[in-house]
C-alpha cells in the first residue's frame, strides 16, 4: 500500500494557513462600500499553532472518508493503523512531512488510495459466465420502436454544449432518426460511422437502460455496430468512445468498468463479442482494438 502511485499527491500538500485580504475601502454617498475587487490584494497569512492544541486523529479522519462516498469501504481500525504506519515509515518517501500541514486533505488522499488499491485487489478474480437464454436482453426492450429526444437548448456562453441531440441522415445507417451524444467525441464518432457506408451497415447509440454489471458500478457502453469486412464477413461490434486511448488517463473507476466490459463481452454465449474502447479520430479500429485500448495497463 505504501508504494501505491495514488499516494504521490501527498508530496504536494501545502501548509494550510489563513488568507489575508487587504484594500483601501471606498464608500459611496450612502456609506456603502464600493471598493472594486481588482484593488483587493491577497496573501497567505501565518499558520497559527495553539500551544496544547490536540493533534488531529488522522486514523479517524481516514476511517470517516472510507465509509462515505461512491464506494464505501469498511476496514477495521487496526488495519487502518497498520496502513498509516507503513505509509509514514516508507523509506525514500517523506509522507509524514505534510500530515500536520493539512490533515483533512492528507486523510482524503490516503483514504482514496486505500479504496482504489483494495477494490483492485478484490476484483482481480472476478469472471463472467453466460446466463440461460431466458435471462438474455430482449432487443425490443433495449431498442424501443419510437424514442423521441428533445435537444438541450444552447445557453449564453455555451453555444455548443457537450450533451445534445442532432438529426441523423434520412438514408443513413443509424437505427434512430437522431444521434443522442454525451460528448463532442461521441458526436464526431457517429459522423465517422455515417461516412463509412462501405463497411458500416448499421449502428445505434445504446440506450442507458442496457447495462453491464461490474464490481464498481453499472456500465452502459456507447455503440452497437454491424460491420461488413470486404463484403464477406459480418462483424458485430460494441465500442466505447473516449477522448484518449490510454486507460490511465481516465478516472480509475471508469477505466475499471471498461476492463470489466471486455470480460463481460468475451463471455458471450455465442462466442466473444468484439468490444473495445477507441476515440473519434481513431475510428472503429477493427482488428487491432487490443493495441488501441492500452490493455497492457491491466
Amino acid at each position: 500500500m505504501a508504494k501505491s502511485e495514488h499516494l504521490e499527491e501527498l508530496a504536494f500538500i501545502e501548509r494550510r494557513a489563513n488568507v489575508v485580504q487587504s484594500a483601501d475601502l471606498v464608500y459611496d454617498d450612502t456609506g456603502q462600500v464600493i471598493t472594486a475587487d481588482t484593488t483587493v490584494a491577497e496573501s497567505r497569512g501565518e499558520r497559527i499553532v495553539v500551544a496544547g492544541q490536540r493533534l488531529p486523529d488522522v486514523v479517524q479522519l481516514i476511517e470517516d472518508q472510507l465509509q462515505y462516498g461512491k464506494f464505501p469501504l469498511q476496514l477495521t481500525r487496526p488495519t487502518i493503523v497498520s496502513i498509516v504506519r507503513a505509509i509514514l515509515t516508507h523509506p525514500g518517501r517523506d509522507y509524514a512531512q505534510h500530515v500536520l500541514d493539512d490533515p483533512d486533505r492528507w486523510a482524503r488522499i490516503v483514504a482514496s488510495a486505500i479504496r482504489v488499491e483494495t477494490i483492485e485487489q478484490m476484483v482481480q478474480g472476478v469472471t463472467y459466465e453466460p446466463m440461460d437464454e431466458e435471462a438474455w436482453w430482449d432487443a425490443e426492450v433495449v431498442f424501443l420502436e419510437v424514442e423521441s429526444k428533445n435537444p438541450p437548448q444552447p445557453m449564453p456562453g455555451n453555444p455548443d454544449p457537450q450533451r445534445g441531440v442532432v438529426p441523423a441522415p434520412d438514408d443513413g445507417a443509424n437505427l434512430f432518426d437522431h444521434v443522442d451524444y454525451d460528448s463532442h467525441v461521441e458526436r464526431s464518432f457517429a459522423a465517422k460511422l455515417e461516412n463509412d457506408r462501405d463497411h458500416v451497415k448499421f449502428f445505434a447509440k445504446l440506450p442507458r437502460r442496457f447495462k453491464v454489471r461490474t464490481p464498481v458500478g453499472e456500465y452502459s457502453p456507447d455503440w452497437a455496430i454491424v460491420y461488413d469486412e470486404d463484403g464477406t464477413q459480418r462483424l458485430y461490434l460494441i465500442r466505447e468512445t473516449k477522448g484518449t486511448h490510454n486507460l490511465a488517463d481516465l478516472e480509475w473507476d471508469e477505466a475499471m468498468r471498461i476492463r470489466f466490459a471486455k470480460r463481460h463481452f468475451a463471455a458471450g454465449p455465442g462466442g466473444a463479442v468484439d468490444y473495445g474502447h477507441t476515440t473519434d479520430k481513431a475510428g472503429l479500429k477493427v482488428g487491432d482494438i487490443a493495441e488501441a485500448t492500452g490493455e497492457e495497463a491491466e
